[in-house]
């Protein structure tokens, strides 16, 4: 039997964390699973 990926969905509240980061957490992320939905929500205003 073959091991399946771990599929991950990544929803970031872009109002509390810094964009210095994002990059970095996604390729954390990255090593547990495929990310195969990213979404930053924020007030773009």
């Amino acid at each position: 039997m073959s091991k399946l990926t771990p599929k991950l969905a990544v929803f970031i509240n872009a109002d509390k964390i810094s964009s210095d980061i994002v990059a970095s957490l996604l390729d954390e992320m990255a090593k547990y699973g495929i990310i195969s939905v990213k979404r930053l929500y924020g007030d773009w205003s």
